[in-house]
């Protein structure tokens, strides 16, 4: 794709001033993109500590806009890449199967594929491939194994059908009480994505079934919804960077690329720097979508704060009630971290 080269060093200096933010935001170890909640023993939660605190899932977020820099710019965040990824390797769960959940010290609350799927991303891409055996084989064996349906749909959570422990049953039990069943499109495509970049052909029996399912799940207006995640760009921009990848005569892609570009509006956003940096992540998946650039790039110029970085934005949600198929409340966590990271991530992909 192309776009005038008038605008390519007002990219570069949105670039260099991102990247500054987050190594900044580094020297207080992501602070500020740590997602807070009270899961209290009035409700149910074991735990005499109510607050829990999530970053692992972020900051594995945050690590691959780092890579990407290294890869495409020969920028000199290696020790931080590095730092970070011994960070997530060492909050692994010590019980039951392994993996990483998003609030770790939640017992109730398990491991999960999407996780899972960011530490993948992260190995492979760097070809830590003895890492990756260690760290990831036995919860994807596990997620595989007992979470992979008859129809294509993989399972959000990592637990054992036959639960070996306490705490499996208790996270069992939350599942079908709180956290619900069924494959999350977003999440599944987050998944079979980081399984296509391991270049494995034995993972072709999950990732075929897995895609054929995805393309069942796609909105007639050409989008997916998700279940974790606000919005609508999100979960289609996973999908098509999933099907580009490992399918790309899919039917499926020309329909959600006319999509994110129907939505575009006139100030050149897609309502808000985060989504208008997930949009153009999904637009930069395929070849000559890219003519709202320059209208894009002036909105994320004229949105950016003095200190390089993007406002917080509605970004992950949960919603309450889902599992009984009766939603109560959505929970709602976002960051200027998480922002700021979208951002420099597409404009370094396009």
């Amino acid at each position: 794709m192309t776009h005038s080269t008038l605008v390519q060093p007002q990219t570069e200096r949105l670039i260099q001033s991102g990247l500054s933010f987050l190594q900044q935001a580094a020297q207080s170890n992501f602070a500020e993109s740590r997602h807070v909640m009270q899961f209290p023993r009035e409700q149910g939660f074991s735990s005499d500590q109510s607050e829990h605190v999530g970053d692992i899932f972020q900051r594995s977020l945050i690590a691959e806009v780092l890579l990407d820099a290294i890869d495409k710019r020969q920028s000199p965040l290696q020790s931080l890449f590095d730092r970070e990824i011994n960070y997530l390797l060492s909050h692994q769960r010590s019980t039951g199967v392994g993996g990483w959940s998003y609030f770790p010290q939640l017992l109730e609350l398990p491991p999960d594929a999407d996780d899972l799927a960011q530490m993948i991303q992260l190995l492979a891409r760097t070809q830590q491939w003895s890492a990756l055996e260690e760290h990831c084989s036995i919860p994807l064996q596990v997620l595989l194994q007992d979470g992979f349906h008859a129809n294509g749909a993989i399972e959000t959570w990592i637990v054992p059908a036959v639960p070996t422990t306490s705490e499996q049953q208790l996270q069992q039990l939350w599942i079908r009480q709180a956290w619900g069943q069924g494959g999350d499109p977003e999440v599944m495509a987050n998944l079979l994505y980081a399984l296509a970049l391991c270049n494995l052909q034995g993972f072709s029996t999950v990732i075929d079934p897995g895609i054929d399912y995805l393309e069942s799940q796609q909105q007639s207006n050409g989008s997916w919804k998700s279940t974790w995640y606000h919005g609508d760009y999100y979960g289609t921009y996973v999908c098509l960077r999933l099907l580009t990848l490992a399918r790309p005569e899919s039917s499926a892609i020309a329909p959600s690329i006319e999509f994110l570009r129907s939505r575009q509006l006139v100030d050149g956003s897609w309502g808000d720097p985060l989504n208008t940096a997930i949009a153009l992540l999904g637009l930069s998946t395929k070849a000559g979508t890219m003519a709202g650039f320059d209208a894009a790039l002036h909105y994320l110029q004229q949105q950016q704060n003095e200190d390089g970085g993007w406002a917080d934005c509605p970004f992950i949600q949960m919603p309450l009630g889902r599992a009984t198929g009766r939603i109560r409340q959505i929970l709602s966590y976002g960051s200027r971290t998480m922002t700021t990271a979208f951002v420099v991530k597409a404009l370094l992909c396009i």
